[in-house]
């Protein structure tokens, strides 16, 4: 809990008419909420968000007799002041930080040459003294060179203090594609730490460096940013296909006339009288149902998605707004319980209305868990669904994708599974990623492709392009989103921290920019 948090709740804790003055009546409210500004780069987006969460942590407080926000509302409160304070505090740690920087290191070497001094005279004395190592002395000049290079900001203690992250850089390196990843990508954190103490990472635009500080490699084809791409050069499409090719299996192919079969189903529906007696999506499934008869465990998968789909689909796209509901239930369901749900195998595929056991306390919209015992049930994949208008929508959409993402490391450090699937939904649109511990610093989390639904029996056809794909989905979850072993464990020293809630919102500048977004769902 934030220190902000933790004073409104105690002003909170049996008040019945709150009221803002009365809050800030006490100093160290005024001095908390002076620190929470900081992180604003105006003033009404400064006092949106605090009216948000004061009123949230309301929301959540046990009802009392009279309790009302509306004197909150008309209240007039001298905001320009505690913001102009914000600023002469943010600019009183910059400048102080600066001088630490600048000082820091003539005085390091002052007390390492004096300690030596004082080892060398007890050494010629004979009296016995502990000296200072070459690794000591090299670790503290080392320190102290961070702090310079971190272009004016704290030193590693203070840093922590403010909730910043702390980034610990690979020791070893390691290769895809004969692309040498680890000194890059530690060149990349650090410029994404740098970029969070200067409170310049916006979530839409830099969704890429905010998830490196979690040590979680976002890749999408031709969807990374400048400095990324300017780290690991020309071959930077070469890094997402490399891993894309660990887990996808191009060999797979749809199995012999299974395709031409259902292209001849499907245009048979189409061309069909509308409201005949005979009903063509009745023989549709009955001969999909045939088709299934020697069709291997990918092609029953994908065969039962369209039986799915036939059944649900409008003969013609609507007219009418879809919402997230009917979204899931007539449109996504339809092809992701076939390709995830298999209670045969104890892999089940669940729609979600609980808040689940994982690191955050946020709440994904589905997830698919591997049953291991009665009792024991494993986190295998997350689902996010937006409906279709919030396509433009960034920072939910962008949000989503940082949940989703960091929903799979955590369930991989877990050791809940060896890799784990995060699907994300806005409109028709559906990007499948798969996440894993490729090597300490870095999770890829590798989009294994995109596939558009279909809104109606009349695009139902040109869907059928994407069945292969949503094969080679299927096989690639049930190979590597299983029960990791105790062999294959993460080494508790290879494994690096996600962020936690407050130091993501200490790092995130949540003004609006003209910056493109990192993603483009349309």
């Amino acid at each position: 809990m934030t220190l902000l948090n933790k004073k409104i709740e105690q002003y909170l804790n049996g008040e019945k008419k709150p009221l803002y003055s009365a809050f800030l009546s006490d100093s160290q409210n005024i001095s908390t909420i002076t620190t929470y500004f900081t992180q604003y780069a105006n003033k009404d987006q400064a006092v949106e968000a605090f009216d948000r969460k004061f009123k949230a942590i309301l929301r959540r407080m046990p009802p009392l007799t009279q309790r009302s926000t509306r004197a909150l509302n008309t209240e007039v409160i001298n905001w320009d002041q505690i913001f102009q304070d914000s600023r002469t505090q943010l600019e009183y740690r910059i400048q102080s930080s600066r001088i630490l920087a600048a000082a820091a290191a003539p005085t390091a070497d002052t007390i390492i040459t004096g300690l030596n001094a004082n080892n060398d005279s007890s050494s010629e004395s004979g009296s016995s003294s502990r000296s200072v190592s070459k690794d000591h002395t090299y670790g503290l000049r080392s320190r102290l060179q961070n702090a310079s290079d971190n272009n004016d900001n704290n030193n590693n203690a203070n840093n922590n203090n403010q909730g910043f992250p702390d980034i610990k850089p690979a020791a070893t390196t390691c290769h895809i594609n004969e692309m040498e990843l680890t000194v890059p990508w530690n060149q990349y954190q650090k410029y994404s730490l740098n970029k969070a103490y200067d409170l310049n990472l916006h979530l839409v635009s830099d969704l890429q460096k905010v998830l490196s500080l979690s040590s979680i490699m976002l890749l999408n084809k031709n969807s990374n940013d400048e400095e990324f791409t300017r780290l690991f050069g020309k071959n930077i499409n070469s890094l997402h296909s490399g891993f894309r090719n660990m887990f996808i299996d191009g060999s797979i192919v749809l199995g012999e006339n299974i395709f031409a079969s259902l292209e001849r189903i499907v245009q048979k529906i189409i061309d069909a009288e509308p409201m005949s007696l005979d009903d063509p999506r009745d023989e549709a499934y009955m001969e999909i149902s045939l088709l299934m008869k020697n069709a291997d465990k990918g092609d029953r998968a994908v065969l039962r998605a369209m039986n799915n789909l036939i059944s649900k689909l409008p003969s013609y796209k609507t007219s009418q707004t879809i919402g997230e509901t009917e979204l899931v239930t007539n449109y996504l369901d339809p092809l992701l319980s076939p390709m995830f749900h298999d209670p045969h195998n104890r892999r089940l595929f669940r729609w979600l209305n609980r808040k689940e056991d994982v690191a955050t306390n946020q709440k994904p919209y589905g997830g698919m868990t591997v049953v291991e015992q009665m009792h024991q049930v494993n986190a295998a994949g997350f689902v996010e669904v937006k409906p279709p208008e919030s396509a433009n929508h960034h920072y939910d959409t962008h949000k989503d994708n940082y949940q989703l993402a960091t929903f799979c490391k955590e369930a991989i450090d877990s050791g809940d599974t060896k890799c784990a699937m995060g699907i994300q939904a806005v409109g028709f649109n559906v990007d499948f990623y798969l996440c894993s511990f490729y090597h300490e610093t870095i999770y890829p989390f590798v989009n294994l492709g995109r596939i558009s639904l279909p809104n109606s029996i009349e695009t139902l056809l040109p869907f059928l392009m994407h069945l292969r794909l949503c094969k080679q989905i299927t096989m690639a979850y049930d190979k590597y989103c299983v029960r990791c072993q105790l062999q294959e464990s993460i080494p508790e020293k290879n494994k690096r921290a996600t962020l936690n809630p407050d130091q993501l919102s200490n790092i995130l500048h949540e003004i609006h920019n003209t910056k493109l977004p990192t993603l483009n769902f349309q």
